[in-house]
């Protein structure tokens, strides 16, 4: 399957957070089984993952200074087959990932 993601890291404000860091990972058939790569956000907070092949794509956002819930840090998303309940339909929509700055004490 077609893989092409697209994600807008944002802090507690909604603001975007730029330099995070974003590691993504997906099943695939290369001899691993498995690819993986790193990118990091825009100035804008923007980052995508495009033109890749795999089932299940997993996304890791973080930032020295940020914290968020794992839940919200890490995502999978699988592109199973359209006629399979766990299909994700892909498409260029960005997905959001929230990050909350530490407070200074």
């Amino acid at each position: 399957m077609p893989i092409n993601f697209y994600g807008k890291v944002v802090d507690q404000n909604g603001q975007p957070v730029s330099g995070a860091s974003v590691e993504f990972g997906w099943t695939d058939i290369s001899k691993d089984g498995s690819s993986q790569s790193k990118t990091s956000s825009d100035g804008e907070g923007k980052f995508n993952l495009e033109n890749q092949k795999g089932r299940v794509l997993m996304v890791t956002v973080s930032k020295p200074g940020y914290y968020t819930a794992k839940q919200q840090n890490q995502v999978g998303f699988d592109y199973a087959g359209f006629w399979e309940k766990t299909y994700y339909q892909p498409n260029s929509k960005t997905r959001s990932f929230p990050l909350a700055q530490n407070k200074v004490s």
